[in-house]
């Protein structure tokens, strides 16, 4: 979806966790955030926000960055991701990754994580312009 061509329900960010539908405040309903009333309760809202079903969103940490760099690097993956195939160096790859997942401005980037345990890294995520208003952004995905 480019940028100006957003469409769905507006839940359909929930469903990049990994949830495919909301039930309440355990999967972060915003409707439900007005009725929080006491330190615990938003605490839980929160923790909730970007966890689904099987995964959680969750930021980007330097241990992730040989993996996340070795799926970049893939020519394989990146021949559903873009129409040139040239595969970064690992340093490229890596500095790329950190830098999506900075999270500054309208730009967004998160490790997607399975709820096991111990947890096990499955993919990353950028939005480009995400602009909460307009439940509007590009996005990039890459994982196993």
């Amino acid at each position: 979806m480019g940028r100006g061509s957003c469409s769905g329900p507006p839940d359909a960010a929930a469903r990049v966790a990994g949830t495919g539908s909301r039930r309440g405040l355990a999967y972060g309903s915003i409707s439900h955030m007005t009725e929080l009333t006491d330190v615990p309760g938003a605490f839980g809202y929160g923790d909730s926000i970007l966890v689904g079903d099987r995964v959680r969103l969750r930021g980007a940490r330097d241990d992730d960055l040989p993996t996340l760099a070795k799926w970049e690097m893939d020519p394989g993956r990146m021949t559903t991701l873009s129409s040139w195939v040239a595969p970064p160096s690992e340093a490229t790859a890596k500095e790329r990754i950190a830098k999506r997942s900075a999270n500054e401005k309208d730009d967004l980037g998160f490790a997607i994580e399975t709820l096991d345990d111990p947890p096990v890294l499955v993919g990353n995520i950028h939005l480009w312009g995400a602009r909460p208003k307009d439940r509007c952004a590009t996005a990039r995905r890459i994982g196993r």
